[in-house]
């Protein structure tokens, strides 16, 4: 199932990748794909889906994650374009260890 469900995150397929987040809101969010989960979040296009990841992120998310996100991530750095270094590092190094 572990390795099915990181193939689902990790589809360029929107369908795919809701469905891996679908069972994920179902089972609830596991160590293994806190920080996939988290890049849907803040860096997929869709609207819905990141609204769905986001509601996900703050119910079952680590709390050093959540602060982050609610202090630091805005939807307009999507793009990458408008986020500060500081920032960027900051979300870095509390996501890349999350993702393995």
């Amino acid at each position: 199932m572990a390795d099915s469900l990181r193939e689902y995150l990790d589809s360029t397929d929107y369908a795919t990748v809701k469905k891996g987040i679908t069972i994920i809101k179902e089972k609830g969010l596991s160590k293994e794909n806190i920080g996939r989960t988290a890049l849907h979040y803040m860096f997929h296009d869709n609207d819905e889906l990141r609204q769905i990841v986001g509601n996900i992120l703050m119910e079952q998310g680590p709390e050093e994650l959540k602060e982050v996100v609610r202090k630091k991530w805005i939807e307009k750095y999507k793009d990458g374009k408008k986020l500060g270094k500081n920032s960027l590092a900051k979300l870095v190094k509390i996501i890349m260890p999350l993702i393995d």
